[in-house]
């Protein structure tokens, strides 16, 4: 956690707004650090359209002035000035623009991959290279700007932002890196013009260590409609915006919402509030309200006396965002009690903060008033006495922890036990480099959380895993983990070792432990790897990962409802009663999906009913099949499986590829398919399901061809 300031606060505070309606919104519950925001985040979303860059709304206009401009006069309306944006060419938005039927305008351009930095928006772009635009409002309204990268699949990741004059960030209008990270990178802003006002865009980019500087990029400019309050918006502004006061609110439980209701902008209150200082973790809870109920986290400067504390990183502990606890996210609440923690040792290091001063912060940058708060020393407390059940303001003596074994809501502190490790048993599969351990014991609190691991090679002596970047013991994931009767549990750890050239070659054993929720830990226990057993026939058992056994070529580990999983042979037609229909090279088939039943789905969606089609390559080589449709409105799902009639939850490991949408500019899709010759493969089209259950179905035309 680092202190975020003006342009980088506001973009993380943008995306996490975003995720807050289909998320908990919150960090750690633990005792430890919330979530480290580092002082140069990574790509995220702005803040909801129509908002200036720093979240607050712009200056009312008066009669004369549009909102666009600002005290200093706009560009000539005829042609870019010369110079206007330095060194930088300006290109007249209006020359070459493409307009469709919608009254959308486009253009295209391409900036430098390799190209130097001479702008920097306020929300981003310090070292892209950037293409500029001079754009003239044909007719007053909120026009809204998208900037997308030409290639779908290039790793431009752009960076758009709005002035009335071109070098000075000062009359920047609005700026965004992500429209909808990580879903979405492309850029949007949305500025109010009148008829003839003048605008410059300025695409820039959001380059990484590894990214690249700029490329060719697609802007679009359009007209959009604004929203009443207690209007319907759309949650992205790309077809409407909210008033400039207001902003487009989307309810916490509505999961994969589009469409949000315009409200009115309103900053937090903080009420009261407590800080407490346990072993070096920082426990924060602040009472506020919210008529918007969009509060999102907490900004937090630590003093110490009159002081702000320095932090390790060299900065200032001030402006600390801090995250609800996990699960316990106050999106959506009028009245709340915001709780969060950070680990003091890895802040401020051993310096003891005395008092912080605590901001409470919504989706569009509004902040409470100071509220300060003195941090004090948690208490001890004894078994059997009540304790703070979130683990903030209070702590338990040793050997004891704040737990609620009843379920009832009534915390105290209990004793704890560390988990026992009876057994393990490991496997490695030197060809597929897997390993799967499998731990039995037992745990009374029943709270054991992931398992520790190190791997040894053939002489005891530790291996690093280079995957996680962990030399030694790593902590891992169980999948799956099962407790029976009074504790006993047993769980399996997978791995792969993808990532760890030249691992394979030298693993011999595992040493492993377990750890529980308290962070206790059971005593180790070697295993030695045993080899993966190969070419298991039909009917024999088998291991869905692969580690212990691996089925015979040809055959699949199939895994019952009930029972142990077992060597299967797919089957490979389609039954009779699928109606699959044959396809051709380069011959386009039209058909139907209303009324069409559903045979499973695509790892990538569908399930809405589908049609199957049956291709054979002549020749191997690289094949698309694509599809189309004549329905505006079409959704498609496309996959291709190697067998057609199997549905058993092995599937998708015989599936070959799966596309919902092709590109951003479309919900239809196209399939990659690598084929040997006289290889056949079962095509299935099918409808994008949404989070309601509601499918697709349709027309469409479906079309297969070689590609080079």
């Amino acid at each position: 956690m680092k202190s975020l300031k003006s342009s980088k606060l506001r973009r993380h505070l943008a995306a996490y707004s975003l995720v807050c309606i289909t998320t908990a919104c919150g960090g750690g519950d633990d005792g430890g650090a919330s979530p480290t925001i580092d002082a140069e985040p990574g790509p995220q979303a702005d803040a909801q359209g129509g908002a200036t860059p720093d979240g607050d709304t712009p200056p009312e206009p008066d009669a004369e002035v549009s909102p666009a401009r600002d005290a200093s006069p706009s560009p000539d309306a005829d042609a870019p000035p010369t110079g206007a944006c330095g060194a930088l060419e300006v290109i007249d938005f209006t020359v070459e623009t493409a307009t469709d039927d919608e009254g959308s305008l486009t253009i295209d351009a391409e900036s430098d991959p390799t190209g130097e930095s001479t702008l920097e928006g306020d929300c981003g772009g310090t070292a892209g290279a950037e293409v500029a635009f001079r754009f003239v409002a044909p007719e007053a309204g909120l026009w809204r700007f998208l900037a997308v990268a030409a290639d779908p699949d290039a790793p431009f990741d752009t960076v758009l932002y709005a002035r009335t004059a071109c070098l000075d960030v000062e009359t920047e209008l609005d700026c965004n890196d992500d429209l909808d990270f990580p879903a979405r990178t492309d850029s949007r802003v949305i500025v109010e013009l009148a008829a003839g006002d003048a605008v410059f865009l300025v695409v820039d980019a959001y380059a990484g260590a590894e990214d690249p500087r700029g490329g060719a990029v697609v802007v679009n400019a359009r007209r959009i409609d604004a929203v009443p309050r207690d209007g319907a918006c759309d949650r992205l502004s790309l077809d409407d915006a909210c008033a400039v006061e207001d902003f487009c609110f989307v309810e916490a439980d509505a999961v994969d919402a589009e469409v949000g209701r315009c409200v009115a902008t309103t900053p937090p209150v903080a009420v009261a509030g407590r800080a407490t200082s346990r072993d070096g973790v920082l426990g924060l809870s602040v009472e506020g309200t919210d008529s918007s109920r969009d509060t999102v986290a907490a900004l937090v400067t630590l003093f110490r006396g009159e002081t702000v504390v320095d932090a390790l990183d060299g900065g200032l502990a001030e402006d600390l965002f801090l995250e609800p606890l996990d699960g316990l996210g106050v999106y959506g609440q009028a009245d709340f009690t915001l709780n969060a923690s950070a680990d003091l040792v890895e802040l401020v290091g051993d310096t003891t903060p005395d008092r912080l001063e605590v901001r409470l912060l919504d989706s569009q940058g509004g902040e409470s008033e100071v509220l300060s708060l003195p941090i004090s020393v948690a208490a001890e407390v004894a078994l059997g006495a009540p304790c703070d059940g979130l683990r903030l303001h209070d702590l338990c003596a040793e050997g004891l922890a704040c737990r609620d074994p009843m379920e009832t809501g009534l915390f105290t502190c209990e004793t704890v036990t560390p988990p026992t490790l009876a057994s393990a048993a490991a496997w490695f599969d030197s060809v597929g480099g897997r390993i799967a351990v499998e731990f039995v014991g037992v745990d009374a609190e029943q709270d054991v959380e992931a398992p520790a691991i190190t791997v040894l090679d053939g002489d005891g002596v530790d291996i690093p895993l280079l995957a996680t970047g962990e030399i030694g013991e790593a902590i891992g994931e169980f999948e799956p983990f099962e407790y029976g009767p009074e504790g006993a549990f047993r769980a399996t750890w997978l791995y792969e070792l993808t990532d760890d050239a030249g691992l394979a070659l030298e693993v011999g054993s595992v040493r492993v432990r377990v750890v529980d929720a308290e962070g206790l830990y059971s005593e180790s226990v070697e295993a030695m790897l045993v080899p993966t057993t190969r070419d298991v026939p039909d009917g024999g058992p088998c291991d869905p990962f692969g580690a212990r056994a691996t089925c015979a070529v040809g055959s699949i580990c199939d895994v019952p409802d009930e029972g142990e999983p077992l060597c299967a042979t797919p089957i490979l037609p389609c039954p009779e009663a699928w109606g699959a229909l044959p396809l051709e090279e380069g011959v386009s088939v039209d058909g139907e999906t209303v009324g069409a039943e559903t045979h499973g789905e695509g790892t990538c969606g569908g399930g809405a009913g589908d049609r199957v089609y049956v291709f054979t390559a002549d020749e191997g080589g690289r094949y698309l099949a694509t599809v189309e449709s004549e329905d505006p409105d079409a959704d498609t799902v496309l996959y291709a499986r190697s067998a057609c009639g199997y549905t058993g939850p092995a599937q998708p490991a015989l599936e070959l590829d799966c596309n919902d949408d092709r590109d951003e500019s479309t919900f239809l899709s196209e399939l990659v398919l690598n084929l040997e010759a006289q290889q056949t493969v079962y095509v299935f089209v099918d409808g994008f399901v949404d989070a309601a259950g509601e499918g697709w179905r349709g027309p469409f035309t479906l079309s297969i061809q070689r590609s080079e």
